[in-house]
């Protein structure tokens, strides 16, 4: 028998084996716990960067969903809006058949004046406050620049809005929304004339001051506010194609993200049973080899009494 007591090369390759075998160990037990078979870069530097990048474009993708949610919800304010702006419009065109009937007298006319005066503020109202986020939706009056960087103008009867839906630079929507003020919606000249008719009283109104509400001069009038009914009406059916565009987006943005999760958990994430398995094999292999570097420390020890005896 051949012992070795100085460098004992039976101990040396015992411990490099049980060094090893604990190191599978550790290695398999931080697979099982963390569910992750790529803990950090050293354990797959390449999977670990497509990894990385697939992370990177699911936080994108996350973000230009959430993105596309608040668009939606934006959209649906101005629709709200703009629903509530048609109401009115059709209660002043009901007004205004009430007043070119036969039986209703100029002073039924001042009253119904007075009541479209409202009606015709009310538009106004509607238009000042229809926000989201603090953006007006239906008059750009106060919104300063829009989303172009080109400054609004009080002429201007669009509000231009730009949704980020994608990743990329190249993935938004541009869309216009049509003020819905009276201005916006040409009825500028009979909201005048409706309020200096509702600022007199029956007795002051001249037949001049309420011809455009009689049956011989209610005509434009009401071809001027069929012709606003139709802009409101045609801005609400704009914004109901572009909810459902934001939808299919959102639809198809969340498929992205579930190939995403799933090509990323392919590379990433451990098989819990065969971790636990080959925890378990290294785990043995351990004790086995730790028995054997004590075996074969004992083995010298025996060579050196057998020397001294």
């Amino acid at each position: 028998m051949n012992s070795q007591i100085y460098s004992n090369m039976d101990s040396v390759r015992n411990y490099n084996i049980f060094a090893q075998n604990r190191a599978n160990a550790s290695s398999a037990m931080t697979r099982a716990t963390t569910g992750l078979k790529i803990a950090s870069v050293k354990d797959s530097p390449s999977n670990w960067a497509v990894s990385a990048r697939m992370q990177e474009r699911i936080n994108s993708l996350n973000q230009a969903n959430q993105n596309v949610q608040n668009d939606t919800a934006l959209m649906k304010t101005a629709e709200g809006g703009i629903n509530n702006t048609i109401e009115v419009l059709s209660t002043i065109k009901a007004r205004v058949i009430q007043a070119s009937s036969g039986d209703s007298t100029d002073e039924d006319r001042v009253t119904l004046a007075k009541e479209m005066k409202t009606l015709f503020e009310h538009i106004n109202y509607n238009a000042d406050s229809t926000r989201y986020n603090g953006k007006l939706l239906l008059t750009n009056a106060k919104n300063g620049q829009s989303d172009t960087g080109e400054a609004n103008s009080a002429n201007t009867d669009e509000i231009s809005l730009r949704f980020q839906i994608g990743d990329d630079t190249n993935s938004y929507v541009s869309f216009k929304l049509k003020s819905m003020t009276v201005k916006g919606l040409g009825l500028e000249t009979y909201s005048a004339a409706v309020h200096t008719v509702a600022a007199k009283s029956p007795s002051a109104v001249s037949e001049s001051d309420v011809t455009f509400l009689r049956p011989s001069g209610s005509t434009a009038f009401m071809t001027t506010l069929n012709a606003a009914l139709e802009k409101a009406l045609e801005a609400a059916t704009d914004i109901g194609t572009y909810e459902q565009r934001l939808g299919y987006v959102s639809d198809n943005v969340a498929t992205q993200i579930e190939n995403l999760e799933a090509s990323d958990s392919a590379i990433r994430s451990s098989d819990m049973a065969k971790e636990i398995t080959e925890y378990m094999k290294w785990s043995v292999l351990s004790q086995a080899s730790q028995y054997m570097l004590a075996q074969s420390n004992q083995n010298a020890f025996s060579a050196l009494n057998l020397l001294l005896q």
